[in-house]
């Protein structure tokens, strides 16, 4: 698997550097992800990726989330919702951090996010999410 960051300002420079990447694989192309900044650049670049390139492994890279998702802010939304809106924005993954392993914050808790990207089912912090189907992201 490789890995290419095509973040870019601009959502048609964007599909640009992801075609160049997979005409440069040729018929490996199949084994390349997509990085994509979507807290910087925004929602919509995800959702503009996923449509271009329905096939790829498409990583939502969440870097500056900490601004809107962290608990000394008084505005913004929790990591939690951060997640789920990947999951609806069409994101194939997103790092949801190391539910209190490792360097990073959070708590044991924290592993309902994972459960509720990943599973079409799962019993949340304030009630029960069903995904009817929708495509699962991988935490």
């Amino acid at each position: 698997l490789f890995s290419a960051n095509i973040t870019a300002d601009d959502p048609e420079e964007m599909i640009a550097r992801g075609k160049y990447v997979l005409s440069q694989f040729g018929p490996l192309s199949e084994n390349c992800a997509f990085l994509v900044d979507g807290y910087v650049a925004g929602g919509t670049t995800v959702t503009c990726c996923r449509r271009n390139f329905p096939k790829q492994f498409l990583h939502y890279h969440r870097a500056g989330h900490g601004s809107v998702t962290s608990p000394q802010t008084q505005r913004g939304y929790t990591a939690f919702v951060h997640t789920k809106i990947s999951r609806v924005i069409g994101a194939s993954g997103i790092h949801v951090g190391t539910m209190s392993f490792g360097k990073m914050e959070g708590d044991a808790s924290d592993k309902n996010i994972a459960y509720m990207l990943q599973d079409d089912e799962a019993d949340g912090p304030y009630y029960r999410q069903e995904w009817q189907g929708m495509k699962q992201t991988t935490p």
